[in-house]
Parts: structure tokens; sequence; C-alpha cells
């Protein structure tokens, strides 16, 4: 009878879960995590694996955990861990792993890299914006947006767990409210900018590969 090859999982949400139930069925599954998710942890156990509980946005904590369990083959998908350069540490150990490194997936953790990314290869598609790094640019800013009578959606640059995203006039009635959430975001997340967004109306759509 061959031996199950050694699969680790990293972070506890729903989406790892459901990994989590199917690896079970033919790996010796282990699993990083920041709490133990009831469902990850029985998949764990079912297939004779183990767990930590501990930080899964550690680099370090995850590839030493990697390399204690012999691990052939580690999966990385949440936001956060991917930011923090996990995939990177793991390839360093030596470890298949799928899932982007950091500077791969910044399109998805920095918003000002991304617009800025859409701006350079098709301008024409591109929104207007503004991207303030001070509250001193914030009123220029803003005016920017009055004068093409624009409505205005404020992003921070940096992960919010998509909370974060503010539209006018939803949730910011006036360009004041504007300026002041913009300057709440500038004051509490040290040395990230705010980026300030042209709203569009439309049909969004996710495609998704299995």
């Amino acid at each position: 009878m061959t031996t199950p090859e050694r699969f680790l999982i990293v972070g506890g949400g729903g989406r790892e879960a459901a990994l989590a139930l199917m690896l079970e069925r033919d790996t010796e599954l282990h699993a990083v995590i920041s709490h133990a998710n009831p469902g990850i942890v029985d998949s764990v156990q079912r297939s004779g694996g183990g767990y930590l509980v501990g930080n899964p946005n550690d680099p370090q904590t995850v590839a030493r955990f990697a390399r204690e369990q012999g691990i052939d083959y580690a999966f990385v998908s949440a936001d956060a861990p991917l930011e923090a350069g996990v995939v990177d540490a793991l390839l360093d150990a030596g470890i298949k792993t799928a899932g982007a490194t950091r500077e791969a997936s910044r399109i998805e953790w920095d918003k000002v890299h991304s617009i800025n990314l859409v701006q350079s290869v098709c301008p024409e598609f591109t929104p207007y914006y503004e991207t303030v790094v001070d509250a001193a640019g914030l009123a220029a800013a803003l005016d920017g947006f009055r004068e093409r009578d624009l409505t205005v959606v404020v992003k921070p640059q940096g992960l919010t767990g998509g909370k974060g995203v503010k539209v006018m006039p939803i949730h910011l009635p006036s360009y004041d409210d504007c300026r002041g959430y913009a300057e709440q975001l500038l004051s509490g997340r040290s040395g990230e900018s705010v980026l300030l967004v042209e709203k569009l109306e439309g049909i969004e759509f996710t495609i998704m590969g299995f």
C-alpha cells in the first residue's frame, strides 16, 4: 500500500474547509489555521494528519510547520497570507505550492497598483481616479471630482476583508463625507494611500475556473 502524499492547506475559512473535504479522501491532510475550524480539524484528523492553530499569515511559521510535517504540496488562496508572502516562504523551503507569490498577487491586495496597471494597459477603460497620500492632497483630489460632477468611491489601498470600500451617496452622502472617511483611512493605516475612483454603474460578474 502506497503512502498518501502530505498536503497542507493554509487558512481556516469556508474555502479551505471545502478543499479539506476533498483532500481528506486520498491525502494525509495538514493545516495551519488561525482558529480550530471544526470542519477542517475533522478532515485533518480523519486523514491522519496534523494541524497547527497559529498565524497563517506568518510565512516562517507556515514554512517551519510544513518542513516539520514533511509536506509534499501546499495550497494558499486567502488574500492575507498571499500578501504576507507565505507562498514565497514555502517555495523557498522547497515545497511545491499552489498559490501566487506576494508580487504576483499584488493586483489583489494593492488597489493602487491594480488601477495603475489597468491605466497602463487599457487607459480607455480606466475610470477617473486620484491617489491621495496625505490629507494635504485630499481637497485638490476631491475638487477634480466636483468639477467633473462625478460620484466618488473611496478605497483603502490594502486589504480590509471586503469591508473598507465606501460608495457615494450610499455610504458617503456628500463630498465632505468622502473627505472625512479618506482622512480617517489615512490616519489609521500608516504608510498606505487612499484611492478615490469614479463610481461606475453596471453588472458585475465573476469568471471562475476549476
